[in-house]
Order: C-alpha cells, then structure tokens, then sequence
C-alpha cells in the first residue's frame, strides 16, 4: 500500500511521457523566436545600500530667453547719462533639474515538482529533460523580452496615435482612446518624429551616419516594415533608382523579417510585435499564442486573434532612454552567507532541497527561475512609441487573365 503525502506537501505529477505503446525518433521541441530588445536595453548594477526606491538627477539644458537680436550699441560712458561703455546689459542664466525615481520589481517562475523514479521509467528521460531545459529557456526569455518592452514604453514620455485624420501625442500618458489608431505608420510620421529627434540633439543616440545624417531605430513588425516601403509609390520609385543593379540587396524585394534602412530609420522586425484590440474603454493585448491541451500537459499555438488584432505599436529605440538596473545579490554579509548561485536574469536552477516529510531522501525537486530589476528612466523625452493600425500583409489577389 503507497504511503499518503501529507497535505502540507506540494503535490507531484509525472509531466514525461512514459512508454506505453513504442515511441520511435528523436524527442522534438517547438520553441519561439527572440525579441530583440532583450540585447538593445543598457544594462547596469543596482546600488546597494540605497533602499527599493532610487532617484536621480539630471541637470537640463540652458539658453538664453530669446533669439531675437538683443545685443545693444556701445556708447560712449557718460555718468551724467547713467552709461558705462563698459558694462554691457546683462541677462541672467537660470538653471533647471529634473528629479526622476525609479524602483525595484521582481517576478519568479516555478515548475511543478519531479520525482526521480517517474523521471527514471519515462521515455528516453534524459533527452526529454534535455528538451523541457531549453524550453524553459524561451521562458525566460519571452518572459524578459515583454517586461522590457513595457517598461521602455512606460518610461516613453511620448506615446502617439496614428489615425486617419492626423497624429496625436498624449505624452507620457497612456494612449489616446478619443481617436482610435486606424491610421498606418508612414514615412512622413516617421520623418516628423526624426526632426524632432534631430533637434533634440540627440547625435548620441542615433545606431549611425548616412551621408552625414543620423540614423535611428525602428522596433516594429515585418509587415509594417515593408508597407512603409512598398506601398507609397514615390518612396518605391527613389528605391527603386537607389539600388538599381544591387540585386538582392535592393530593399524593395528583401525578405519579410529582413532588416532594412530608409528615411533615416534602420528597420529592427519584431517576429511578435505587440497588437492590441479596444474595449470601448481602454486597449487589451492581444497575445500572439493561446494556450491549449496536450497529449500530457499544455502547449501555446498560435493565435488567429493576433493576426488580426487591428492595432499595434511600434517604437523609436534609443539607448538613452532608459536604461536597466539588475539586482545583484550579495552572498556573504558579516558572516552570514547566502545563495551565491541567483542572478536575478531568469536563470532557471534545479532545486532539491531535504524536508523531513516532503522530501526526506531528495528524490524529488523541481527548477526555479527569480527576475529583479528597476528600469531607470533618463531621457524619457527621446522616447517614442507609436500606436497604428495593423493593416497585415496585401494579398493582393486577382483573378485569372481571360
């Protein structure tokens, strides 16, 4: 007779598949592609010894009042007349500081609990542990890639709504839900944000220099990307003579996810770019995998929604908009020592740990991931996220020539 788990342990599932009937081949694994921001964001240490919540400083910019001609014509001194050729007018500079707070945040995974002898007697138990570790990987890093595109665009401090009737710019505030992003992203939304940019000064933050321009980047999807290109037919035709001769270099005919470069702008394709639906009161994220059952346990199929969901964003990325602040934990403090292994980053580890009841000879463990990092915000001003339409890929379908 099996021995009862007492109900204070947590309950432990066999997640391998055994063999009942043969199961020929290689175990197979379906993974996902990565977001690109997770190697784009600056990353840095959190200071220690500075609480949960950290502010800073940045000393901002100084001009004079105006740049109209206020320059006065030396005259001669007359002390009759209160004049000093030597002292000119004088205007007062005045400084300003912008005071912004920053804070910690942390999530952590779990998987359920396993049990050496199911391990044991299931179907090629290594190979298929193998497979789950790499899954749990792409955990990690969808899970780092969306938490970074949604503290950069937090921190953005303009979010702009692209509709048919023209651009609206709702600050650092959330999106514009009194017109909705039925509007594509285009060249000319991109240009007007570039000027901005541009007199911003922001030369530091530009990826590069075209012909003496700067360069920035573009986060969005692969479809956005190639509309913008092909479906304005001036923009074509100037590329079009511009790689005449390049073969399959000319941007018009690269592959969908391809990078490209136009107007100022390098094109980083998402493979999931974030696509939202509307309430009637606020924007919800509509995800790109939907979850749904197994032979044993669940898996993420895409999701139809999200091919069609009608809205999406797509982001102007500099460096200096926000950087990242990882925990670092310490292991030895006076003496006392503590789990040297954390790297606050999702590293999944195997945990085994003895208890007299639920686990009295370690046969049974389960893998454990822990994230903690406080996005700083240091230029929120450069940061633009652009909401728009998701007009999809143009089938362009016809009929049979007669």
């Amino acid at each position: 007779m099996a021995t009862p788990v007492p109900n204070t342990c947590a309950a432990v599932n066999n997640l391998l598949i055994q063999e009942t009937g043969r199961i020929a081949g290689e175990i197979n694994k379906r993974l996902v592609r990565r977001n690109p921001i997770i190697g784009l964001v600056p990353k840095k240490e959190f200071p220690n010894g500075l609480g949960y919540v950290i502010s800073n400083l940045t000393f901002e910019r100084a001009l004079p009042a105006s740049s109209e001609d206020t320059w006065t014509q030396v005259q001669p001194s007359d002390d009759t007349a209160g004049v000093n050729g030597c002292l000119p007018p004088v205007e007062a500079i005045t400084f300003g500081e912008t005071l912004r707070t920053f804070f910690l945040t942390h999530k952590a995974f779990e998987t359920p609990d396993f049990c050496i002898q199911d391990i044991q007697t299931s179907y090629q138990f290594e190979r298929q542990i193998e497979r789950m570790v790499e899954v749990l990987a792409k955990v990690t890093e969808w899970e780092i890639g969306n938490h970074y595109y949604n503290k950069y665009i937090q921190i953005c401090g303009h979010k702009l709504t692209v509709s048919t009737t023209g651009v609206v710019d709702n600050g650092s505030s959330a999106f514009d839900t009194g017109t909705l992003p039925n509007g594509e992203l285009t060249q000319g939304v991109l240009e007007d944000i570039y000027m901005t940019l541009f007199r911003e000064g922001t030369d530091e933050s530009a990826i590069g220099r075209v012909d003496g321009g700067d360069v920035y980047l573009l986060v969005t999807g692969s479809e956005t990307s190639r509309a913008i290109v092909r479906d304005n037919p001036d923009i074509r035709q100037d590329i079009r003579f511009a790689f005449q001769g390049m073969g399959d270099n000319n941007t018009l005919i690269q592959s969908l996810g391809e990078a490209r470069s136009y107007g100022g702008f390098k094109h980083l394709q998402m493979p999931y770019p974030p696509r939202y639906s509307y309430d009637g009161t606020k924007y919800v994220r509509v995800e790109p995998f939907v979850k749904v059952a197994a032979t044993k346990g669940f898996k993420w199929e895409l999701n139809s929604l999200y091919k069609t969901a009608p809205y999406q964003v797509s982001y102007i990325f500099l460096p200096n908009v926000a950087y990242c602040n990882v925990f670092n934990q310490v292991s030895n403090v006076a003496g006392m020592t503590f789990n040297p292994n954390l790297d606050y980053l999702g590293r999944f580890t195997w945990i085994n740990e003895w208890h007299r009841t639920c686990n009295p000879d370690r046969t049974i463990g389960y893998f454990r991931a822990i994230m903690k990092d406080a996005f700083e915000p240091i230029h929120p001003e450069l940061g633009y996220a652009i909401m728009h339409a998701n007009c999809g890929v143009d089938l362009a379908l016809q009929g049979c020539p007669s």
